[in-house]
């Protein structure tokens, strides 16, 4: 497994009752941005994403910080060149070694509306044991409405908002290609 460095300290931490350690705007963009290897339209999206999630949140009478920062980094993978569910294993793994365990699980929730592993529709390109482990972590959560915004949210903006139906259109047709 792939070691990550602990960043120095960003700014002040959050701690958040009930969900623990939360990135602050500057650690986020620090992930997006300066720690990135991986530049491309994929940050523009989380960071549109966790705007929209902050803006949504507050109306549900959730956290707008937490919000902001799950909408943000739920994808956090990217930055390390990954895709499927390398990609998803790889963003929890950044995010529970910085102690952000919350949103940590929402890379993976979001991309699970149903908790079942089968349901995933890209590469399965991870290790047997990841798998397992993975298929128990769904298992474990118990989704809140944090869990249901991100995945509302992930299936409604592409590069900019395209809404439900517009989503399920563009991936039709982006694996019709492949």
């Amino acid at each position: 497994m792939e070691k990550y460095i602990v960043l120095e300290k960003l700014g002040e931490e959050m701690y958040k009752d009930k969900f623990g350690n939360i990135p602050n705007k500057d650690k986020i963009n620090y992930y997006l941005i300066e720690s990135n290897q991986n530049l491309g339209p994929w940050v523009s999206r989380l960071k549109l994403i966790g705007k929209s999630a902050k803006m949504i949140g507050k109306e549900l009478k959730l956290d707008p910080d937490i919000a902001y920062a799950c909408g943000s980094l739920f994808e956090i993978g990217k930055k390390e060149n990954k895709k499927d569910l390398a990609q998803v294993m790889t963003g929890f793994n950044i995010l529970r070694n910085e102690s952000y365990f919350f949103p940590a699980r929402i890379a993976i929730t979001s991309k699970f509306i149903i908790k079942d592993i089968k349901t995933f529709d890209e590469n399965f390109n991870i290790e047997k044991k990841d798998q397992k482990k993975l298929e128990n972590l769904l298992k474990s959560y118990q989704y809140n409405d944090y869990d249901k915004l991100i995945q509302l949210l992930d299936k409604s903006i592409l590069e900019n908002y395209v809404g439900i139906d517009n989503y399920y259109k563009d991936k039709k047709e982006e694996k019709i290609k492949k």
